[in-house]
């Protein structure tokens, strides 16, 4: 199959702005509600993580596929491309619900790309460090942020990992925080 034809199926499924048909009085989601989405928020959570997996494997696929670019590295242009559109597409997921104070974390994007992208020894290792550091600190920001400091590092010590994916990967995951972070913002932490 060619690149473009993956990248075609990929562009849609990462940037469609599934959160725009939120019930609207629903709340944003944070720990002090201590509840699941429910209602139509749910299935759009379900919808987020089966396409940032599909959208992340299509991602993958056709950036392998893409002739490299004149004068840069042919074996880290793939992993810049995954990259690139994983921090673009998070970016964009986290801007697409707001209120004057809140970004929308997304969590259900997030581990469906994961899923896809990262070997599942590099998930499981992770995996206590995402949610420890979530509870301790009680906000979305702190689970990503320790997701992707956590994937650059543990990535470059797990063989099954080509670990130019996991530092660049990880470098892009924290999009969303350095984004709300800039717009004077809090990432998806209930409001008191």
């Amino acid at each position: 199959m060619a690149p473009y034809l993956y990248l075609a199926l990929a562009l849609p499924l990462l940037f469609a702005p599934l959160w725009i048909w939120r019930d609207k009085g629903a709340r944003l989601g944070g720990f002090d509600q201590r509840a699941w989405p429910r209602g139509r928020n749910r299935w759009i959570n379900v919808a987020d993580l089966a396409r940032g997996a599909l959208g992340g494997w299509a991602l993958a696929r056709g950036a392998a596929l893409l002739p490299a670019i004149p004068g840069a590295p042919a074996d880290w242009m793939p992993h810049v491309w995954v990259a690139v559109g994983a921090g673009a597409a998070l970016a964009l997921q986290a801007g697409t619900w707001t209120d004057e104070d809140h970004f929308h974390a997304p969590m259900a994007f997030l581990v469906g790309l994961c899923l896809v992208l990262v070997h599942p020894l590099v998930l499981a290792l992770l995996l206590p460090l995402a949610i420890g550091s979530a509870l301790a600190v009680r906000a979305w920001s702190a689970c990503i942020l320790s997701v992707g400091l956590g994937m650059a590092a543990i990535g470059l010590a797990v063989e099954q990992q080509d670990w130019r994916r996991t530092l660049l990967l990880g470098v892009a995951i924290n999009a969303p925080v350095l984004l709300t972070v800039m717009a004077g913002r809090h990432l998806g932490s209930a409001r008191k």
